[in-house]
């Protein structure tokens, strides 16, 4: 869809409000798809668009290794086609067309979501998805209490080279960590475009340093959504974890939040647990591509995910 020039945009941008009863502004479709970022396969009956699949492209380190992955978003079919379920319809169809299309064809070894329950249901049944993991969304309260002294935050400022080598820093000692893992990159272009450029929605991202020496410990990324403080993503090497789970709880009640939330990784739960954590609310399943051959097994990626709220195109 990159390459529909501006007015064509506009005008499925409309379309796709209409059919999928989903409204998407134009910016935000540039900022989904434009410059060579994402692909989708659409289905028309006559002249009624009533299906969608689309996909970003991703950088993610693949156990060490930097690949390219296509992460599935805008996946939907047209309420009155949503009766016809199997290999009949039109989501099986776009989904089958798009794997061979965009990742089997253009040899792109990974392809991931976050799918409804129905969709991963109708994936798994079709055979177009396996399950990889699980995502939990979990909750702390927000906690007052006097700064931690051996610690500073300050906002992160993408145009000082200090703040940049500090997040180079961060983001090499994360990916070392999680080389056994796969993950999303999170080096300064990724936290420009995904955060700082987003068209609809604000990101605060929070340097964490050391009081005396300025030696970076983490950069949290937070978003403000009524009551609750989203604990959107971190870049951190993982033993840092519970120090900055303290310092976004303790912003969650400087700016006037009731609570944290965030979604962690399933296998790595106990990594974020506090004695007054509450219980994960809910789950969201995680696929994999199962129809057509990629280089990684079901067996292989099994609980090796790391994806959090960032990762999605939607939070």
């Amino acid at each position: 869809m990159s390459g529909l020039a501006d007015t064509d945009v506009g005008a499925f941008a409309a379309l796709f409000a209409v059919a999928f009863q989903h409204p998407i502004s134009i910016d935000l479709w540039r900022w989904k798809y434009g410059e060579g970022r994402g692909v989708a396969v659409c289905a028309w009956r006559g002249p009624d668009l009533i299906a969608h699949y689309g996909g970003m492209l991703r950088q993610v380190m693949a156990f060490g290794l930097p690949v390219t992955a296509l992460q599935v978003c805008d996946a939907m079919v047209a309420p009155k086609e949503r009766g016809v379920l199997g290999k009949a319809g039109a989501m099986f169809q776009v989904t089958a067309t798009f794997l061979e299309l965009y990742q089997g064809l253009a040899r792109v070894p990974l392809a991931f979501g976050f799918p409804s329950q129905r969709a991963m249901a109708l994936g798994e049944l079709t055979g177009l998805y396996a399950e990889v993991g699980k995502v939990s969304e979990v909750s702390w309260p927000a906690r007052n209490g006097p700064p931690l002294l051996g610690t500073r935050l300050i906002d992160f400022q993408p145009e000082q080279q200090a703040h940049q080598q500090a997040l180079n820093n961060l983001w090499q000692a994360m990916a070392r960590e999680l080389v056994t893992s796969v993950v999303g990159v999170r080096d300064l272009p990724y936290l420009r475009y995904r955060y700082l450029e987003h068209p609809e929605h604000r990101y605060r991202l929070v340097l964490m340093r050391r009081r005396l020496t300025a030696s970076p410990l983490g950069l949290l990324i937070l978003r403000q959504m009524g009551r609750k403080l989203a604990l959107v993503d971190w870049v951190a090497p993982l033993r840092q974890l519970p120090l900055l789970l303290k310092q976004a709880r303790r912003l969650a009640a400087l700016w006037g939040h009731d609570s944290l939330y965030g979604w962690i990784p399933s296998q790595h739960l106990e990594r974020f647990h506090t004695s007054d954590m509450d219980p994960p609310v809910s789950e969201v399943r995680i696929p994999t591509n199962a129809w057509i051959p990629q280089p990684y097994s079901v067996d292989q990626l099994r609980g090796r995910w790391w994806l959090v709220m960032g990762d999605t195109d939607f939070l």
